[in-house]
C-alpha cells in the first residue's frame, strides 16, 4: 500500500509539470484561420485576413504569425488587405 501512495505521488507530481506548457498570468492567443477573407503578398511575407483575426506566413523560414488584440491589434473587423510596395505598408 505504501509503495502505490508513493507511486500515486510520483504520477500526479510528473502530470502537474507537464500540464501547463506557459507561465502563470501570461496570454496565448487561439483564434480560427479557417474563414480567410481577403489577403495579400508582401515580398516573403503573405498576409491573411479571417473573420476571427489576422495572421500573417514567412515563405522563407516556414513561420506563422498571428495578430490579435494582444498583438496590439483592435476588434475592428478586416474586410480587405493591400500591400503598398512604395510606401511598404500594409
Amino acid at each position: 500500500m505504501k509503495k502505490f501512495i508513493q507511486l500515486t505521488l510520483i504520477l500526479v507530481s510528473i502530470l502537474n509539470i507537464v500540464a501547463q506548457d506557459i507561465p502563470i498570468g501570461t496570454w496565448r492567443t487561439h483564434f480560427s484561420g479557417y474563414k480567410a477573407v481577403s489577403g495579400s503578398v508582401a515580398g516573403d511575407l503573405i498576409y491573411v485576413a479571417c473573420e476571427m483575426g489576422m495572421y500573417s506566413y514567412n515563405i522563407k523560414t516556414d513561420k506563422y504569425r498571428s495578430f490579435s488584440k494582444i498583438d496590439g491589434m483592435t476588434g475592428n473587423e478586416i474586410n480587405k488587405l493591400a500591400y503598398d510596395s512604395i510606401n511598404k505598408t500594409l
